[in-house]
């Protein structure tokens, strides 16, 4: 179990252990989807088809909407990410659902194509844990329920939190199975636990994750289906700019940081806005610890990311960004430092 407060702050990169597309490969995806040339659904071509929902919503508007897609897919290769893209248009509400209307599409079917999806839908399919096993999901579960009593399940995250930058719902998927299979619970007394647990998106995430049962929710299922109709799903997206507007996030991701005695970055790009919404506006009372992951960074950038990190964290402990080490070999290499003891 984890003795001290231990913030994880999940990026992108995090879930390319789980064959979830980066932020960069996102954008592509998003710029074919918006292409004429795309998968087609029942002789539809993906770009008509989400347009045409749009239409449905916003029939006065489609004109605008048919040319930010054509802007998206002409331009999109040029960004960094999809999150940039969009919030470099950040007041063209076209603009805005177009790409989000695509994003969330994306995100679904990533979802799908990652280790950790199964057909929910098919009798006797499981979860397969022997595919995510090499994964950083695994390792951390392991550090979580070390020492851990069945008896006292409820109890595991008491000293855990976590701020995701992604969309997908990889990280709460991933605990509903394992709480399931570890304390053999039921899937609702697993579900309660997930939900209550203190998980920060920044950005939104695609929707709330589907729990059956008598006590399921409306959200949808991890990996969703082709048929939705993704359009209220667009507000659940945010950009930037929408968030630095939300005093009531920026008040709880600050807390986060300030309370936590270990903060913990896994796959994340330290990207000049994302630092400055995880920046406190009151300096860290905590002693803390930093663990941090940069694979294939060089050696002058992890030097700039560190004191940036200082200046957000002002950790008193060790401070290690790691620009050889992948999300999963940080838990393996750093073992109960990351845990505040074996």
């Amino acid at each position: 179990m984890f003795r001290r407060k231990t913030l994880f702050v999940v990026g992108a990169g995090a879930s390319r252990e789980v064959n979830f597309p980066d932020s960069r490969t996102l954008a592509d995806i998003v710029g074919a989807m918006l292409s004429s040339v795309s998968a087609t659904v029942a002789g539809v071509t993906d770009a008509e088809f989400l347009l045409h929902q749009l239409f449905k919503a916003y029939p006065s508007s489609n004109a605008k909407h048919r040319q930010a897609a054509q802007r998206i897919r002409a331009g999109i290769g040029l960004a960094n990410s999809i999150d940039d893209f969009l919030d470099t248009y950040s007041n063209d509400e076209a603009f805005q659902r177009v790409g989000k209307i695509a994003l969330v599409r994306a995100i679904l079917e990533s979802e799908s194509g990652s280790k950790l999806w199964y057909d929910q839908n098919q009798t006797g399919a499981r979860f397969n844990l022997d595919k995510v096993t090499d994964t950083w999901f695994v390792k951390f579960f392991r550090m979580l329920v070390r020492n851990a009593s069945a008896p006292d399940y409820k109890d595991v995250f008491k000293n855990v939190s976590f701020i995701v930058f992604n969309y997908d719902r990889c990280l709460e998927f991933f605990l509903l199975h394992a709480l399931q299979l570890f304390f053999g619970l039921s899937h609702n007394d697993a579900a309660a636990i997930v939900t209550k647990l203190e998980i920060t998106h920044p950005y939104g995430m695609v929707a709330p994750l589907l729990f059956v049962g008598p006590n399921g929710n409306r959200g949808i299922p991890f990996g969703g289906q082709q048929d939705y109709d993704y359009v209220p799903l667009v507000e659940n997206i945010k950009t930037y700019t929408e968030q630095t507007k939300d005093p009531k996030l920026l008040d709880r991701m600050h807390a986060q940081v300030r309370e936590a005695e270990c903060i913990v970055f896994l796959g994340f790009g330290f990207h000049r806005p994302n630092m400055e919404l995880l920046r406190p506006t009151q300096r860290c009372e905590d002693p803390q610890f930093v663990y941090a992951t940069a694979d294939g960074m060089s050696d002058p950038r992890v030097n700039q990311i560190s004191v940036t990190l200082q200046h957000t964290c002002n950790p008193a402990g060790d401070l290690r960004v790691e620009n050889s080490l992948k999300c999963a070999q940080l838990f393996d290499h750093f073992g109960p430092l990351l845990t505040g003891g074996d």
